[in-house]
């Protein structure tokens, strides 16, 4: 809670494959053009596999493809980070990541280094998290930050999402000086469950 009031917590969806394409201002291929939900969900998508994995499985390995990329600046790695709680069969690591570049372009331009999720993303992404802050507390509203996300009293889920979708595509558009990037939103909170947002990019 914050001041006795229970609090909402809002993250930006799929943050770190989402923002690198907005910031090099390159456009996803998805399933709905130029809208998306969840990008991990869209990589699955694109890879198309008829295993016994359950959906959520396949979400964690999707996403612990992207997130070992862009950590490690590098979009040709061959095999999961010593010490993965997953387990990828023979060439499954490869086909995940394939399909990852195909949804995600943007990941082809990864630098260690340079453009990674160490550096670069991370830089960027507490900057966007900061201005949505700051244009909180001028309107009273406190706010925390938890990584790439905001948590917030419920009463003021709306403005919060406003203030982080704002933020976000007003920071990109500064960078890239073109397009529209306006970003998909997770909320969730005490006893109303997980509430989707979906993003929008013309890049």
């Amino acid at each position: 809670t914050i001041g006795g009031v229970p609090v909402v917590h809002l993250g930006l969806a799929a943050s770190q494959p989402t923002l690198l394409s907005g910031l090099l201002g390159m456009t996803m291929n998805l399933q709905g053009g130029t809208t998306w939900t969840d990008v991990y969900v869209e990589i699955v998508q694109a890879l198309g596999a008829e295993d016994d994995d359950t959906p959520e499985l396949k979400r964690k390995k999707a996403k612990q493809v992207v997130m070992e990329a862009i950590g490690s600046g590098s979009h040709t790695r061959r095999k999961a980070a010593k010490g993965s709680e997953i387990s990828f069969g023979e060439g499954e690591y490869q086909a995940y990541l394939s399909a990852a570049k195909r949804v995600v372009p943007a990941l082809e331009l990864l630098s260690f280094g340079s453009v990674d999720g160490s550096n670069f993303l991370s830089f960027h992404e507490s900057n966007m998290i900061t201005d949505a802050m700051l244009d909180l507390a001028a309107h009273g509203i406190v706010a925390y930050p938890m990584h790439d996300a905001l948590i917030v009293k419920q009463s003021n889920q709306d403005a919060a999402l406003k203030s982080l979708r704002d933020s976000v595509t007003t920071y990109v558009a500064r960078h890239t000086k073109r397009g529209t990037f306006i970003p998909a939103v997770t909320i969730e909170g005490l006893g109303m469950g997980k509430l989707q947002h979906s993003g929008y990019h013309s890049l």
